[in-house]
Formats: C-alpha cells, structure tokens, sequence
C-alpha cells in the first residue's frame, strides 16, 4: 500500500566576497545544513576553479572570473540554460517537478537594467514553471527591510511586480550583510509559481562565515507517494543472544502444541507474528546518523568558531565607545588567527592524505603485471585414463567441455506412471538440513521478511519439530495458506 511521506529541498545562498577563508567554512556549512544546492556570489577563484566545493557536489560556474556559482548535489539531474559570469540559470527535476533556478549578481558599482533584462527573459520564457531567484542585488527597499527604498530598490520592486514574483525575505529577519560600517538587507530570495504550502522555511543564520555576508537557506517540503518497502529481518541486525533465548522459547511452547488439518493454518499464522514481534524487539536499535564535515574540519575548530562568533556579539553590543574600540581590535586579532586556523588545518590535511599515498605506492603490482607483456592463455597437456596425453589444443579443450557437460541419450517415448495410492517418503532432517545449507543467504523470499539466517535459528533450535510440519503437510497433502501469501 502507497503511504504518505514527504521531502525536502534544501537551498543556499552566500555572497563570500572574494574571501578564501569564506570558501573553507562554506564546505562544512554545505555538509552540515544537507544542503542539495548551493548559490554563490563573488566566489573565491584561484588558478581556474572554485574552492570549498564539497564531495559529491558538482560545481557550475562561468569559466573565467565568475561572479556567480553554483554547488549541486550529483544526485540531481540539471539541465544549464544560461552561465554567464553574473548569471546563472539552471533547470532542475526535482520530486518529479521541473524547478528553474537563478543565482545572479548585480554589482553596485554597474548598471541594474542588465540583470533584470535577462531576468525578465527567464521568467517570461518558462510562465508556468517553478522559478527560484537568490541574487545580491545591492538594492535597498522597505519592502524587504526596515530601510527605506533607493533607486536600486525601486527598479528590482518594478521587475517583482511586473512578473508577479513572491519576495521570500523577511523584513525583520538578521541582516543579510554586516561589517563595521553598518548593516544592510541587499541578498534576496525571489519565487514564482511556487504554493506557500510548499515554503518550510527561509532563514538568515548569524553563524562566522568569514565574509561580511550571512548565510541565507531556503528549503521546500513536498508529500509524495511512497510505496511500502518490505523490512527484511538478518541475524546480523539482531541483539543475537536475546534473540537466540527468545526463538527457542518460542519454538518450544509450539512443539507441545498438537497439530490437525484443521488448525495446521492457524497455528503457522500465529507463530509467523509472533517471530515477526521477536525480531522488533530484539533488533539493534541505530543511532541517529551524525552530519558529515569537510574532512579537514575538526572539533577545536567549531568551538573556535563559536568563540569567535560570541566575541563578535560583544563587540557589537558594546555602547562605551572606547570600550567597543577595544573590543574590535580583539574580535579582529582573533578573528585573523581563526582564519589562518582554517587555512592551516586544510593544509595539513592535504599533506597527510599525500602521506598515505606515498605510503601505500602501488606501482610495484603494476610493474610486475605490464612486465609480462606477451602472456598467453596455455593449456598443459592431459593424461588420459589409458596413459596416453592429449597436447593438441583442440583436443584439449574438447575433453574439458565433454568432461563437465556429458552428453545425455535422449529416449524416444517417456512414459511415467503415477500410483495414486502410493507412499512418499517422510522428510529427514539431514534432507533438509542439506537443502537449507545450499540456499541463497542474505536473501528473503517471502513477503514476511524472514531471510535465511533466521529460518535457520528456527531449524536449529528444534530441529525434529521444524522437520515435523513439513511432514504433517506432506501427510495431510495440504499447502498453508499462509505460505501461499508469501511466496
């Protein structure tokens, strides 16, 4: 039966300001918040690439001194539309929706119209669509903050209105850029097309980003249909011991119990649930999976971070004029010691993962097998029953294949004959003893889940009895209907 479940779409948006130390946080922020797709402006760009791209992202960006970038899960199919170096455009199947996503930068030094001309050919190119837009605008509008609109402002609010766009900042939400001179709300998040029923939520984290803008994430949540997955039982997910007391608690108590054709159904219904009861209460219980850092990320790091960000409140919450002047000068010596912190730990990383490399060197195994360059495949001669060889090739081979697949003399007329009256011998426990150790494990065939393994803890707790029920079908010459549903 279908049931109910539903997923999420986790989005991101950070301006790093050209800030190397802002790529290496931005890796663990990735990692840490399960983000599935991550917008960039202003990009730290060295030696043509992006740094602080996670593993099992692929990175999309103009392929000279971009502006813009975006980090995407491998998972997620995506189609490119436009890569510019301010604009990015890119069409995402996502819940089996076709989403349309824009990350785009408008530089305050440089003219708006640009951007919005390009955005507006986006929007009015897929109407219908699900269309996401994170950008840093450097606009100002009261419509997205507690200021006042400037001119900026006023020609992104006409390009919201004209293409009936959904502004997703909150105007008493943290300010999305922050630094000594003051604050401001110029990162945005757009959406068109989208239900608020589908919004989980948008937010702006006062984390240290080691650039003078915060993070922005924006997620959506959407039900769909989810088939019931059949739960397959192992001994291996088992807390063994108790589950061994437990199997031959159970089986004893059925084993006094007598068995008839009439009850043959309900007794095997009953010790079915009852074993499916055992494996719930005796399975291991998993612990609740920890998030994934960069691998050069480390715990003095984190609590350095929090120090570093609790330093920064102070100095910001500070009145006195020369005290707050002295706690700037503070929060700014330690924040230049975390950064190169980061910088260190990631070098030393790489260094030790070279380590291992060299260590290991491999080239030895190659060497050895490159070395014989003309190997050929060569079969010794064979010794005959009679004490003759065969060495010719062909001949050879013939007597292998005849050897492992002899040829069978077909009759012409089969004829079998059935007595109905006749006996069949009972089943042995060394008969099926046999037939269980030549079984797929790991496997469970069944719709109960029962794998191989945990049949076998039921055969060896009571092996004359687990024998006995297949005789009493075989002596009633009924099939249970309860294996009838599961196989």
């Amino acid at each position: 039966m279908p049931s109910s479940a539903s997923k999420t779409f986790n989005c991101g948006f950070l301006n790093l300001n050209h800030a190397r130390a802002a790529s290496s946080c931005l890796e663990t922020d990735v990692l840490k918040r399960n983000l599935d797709l991550m917008c960039l402006n202003e990009p730290y760009y060295y030696q043509g690439t992006i740094s602080g791209c996670p593993k099992g992202y692929n990175q999309i960006s103009f392929n000279r001194d971009p502006r813009t970038a975006i980090f995407i899960r491998n998972s997620i199919d995506c189609i490119r539309i436009s890569v510019e170096r301010d604009l990015i455009a890119l069409s995402i199947d996502w819940n089996n929706m076709e989403y349309i996503i824009v990350c785009v930068y408008c530089s305050p030094s440089e003219n708006l119209d640009n951007n919005i001309i390009k955005l507006e050919t986006i929007c009015t190119c897929n109407p219908n669509k699900r269309t996401i837009i994170f950008g840093d605008f450097n606009a100002k509008s009261s419509a997205w903050s507690p200021r006042s609109t400037d001119l900026r402002g006023r020609v992104v609010l006409e390009f919201i209105n004209k293409m009936d766009i959904v502004i997703e900042n909150s105007s008493d939400s943290l300010a999305t850029y922050s630094c000594e001179k003051g604050e401001s709300w110029i990162d945005l998040t757009l959406s068109k097309n989208i239900d608020r029923n589908l919004v989980n939520s948008w937010q702006v984290h006062s984390d240290i980003t080691a650039s003078d803008h915060r993070l922005i994430t924006y997620s959506l949540c959407e039900g769909f249909s989810q088939v019931h997955k059949r739960i397959i039982w192992k001994t291996e997910n088992m807390k063994l011991i108790d589950f061994k007391l437990e199997i031959s608690k159970l089986v004893r108590n059925y084993s006094e119990k007598t068995v008839s054709r009439g009850n043959l159904d309900e007794i095997l219904s009953s010790f079915c649930h009852e074993l499916t009861l055992i494996c719930k209460k005796c399975k291991v219980k998993k612990t609740s999976k920890k998030w994934k850092s960069a691998i050069w990320w480390t715990k003095s790091l984190e609590a350095e971070r929090s120090r570093i960000r609790a330093l920064r409140r102070r100095f910001q919450a500070c009145t006195e004029s020369a005290e707050r002047v002295r706690r700037r000068i503070f929060f700014k010596k330690e924040f230049t010691k975390y950064k190169r912190s980061i910088l260190d730990a990631k070098t030393n990383s790489f260094k030790r993962f070279l380590e291992k490399l060299v260590n290991k060197n491999n080239l030895g195994l190659v060497k050895n097998v490159i070395k014989f360059s003309n190997i050929e495949l060569r079969i010794e001669k064979i010794k005959l029953a009679s004490g003759d060889y065969l060495e010719n090739y062909g001949e050879c081979r013939d007597f292998i294949i005849k050897s492992h697949f002899p040829l069978v003399s077909m009759a012409d007329d089969f004829v079998i004959n059935y007595d109905d009256n006749g006996t069949y011998p009972e089943f042995t426990v060394n008969e099926v003893e046999r037939c269980i150790g030549k079984m797929k494990r790991g496997k469970a065939p069944g719709e109960d889940g029962f794998s191989l393994e945990i049949i076998e803890e039921i055969f060896y707790a009571d092996k004359d009895w687990f024998v006995e029920i297949f005789n009493y079908c075989l002596r009633f010459g009924y099939f249970p209907k309860i294996w009838k549903e599961l196989f």
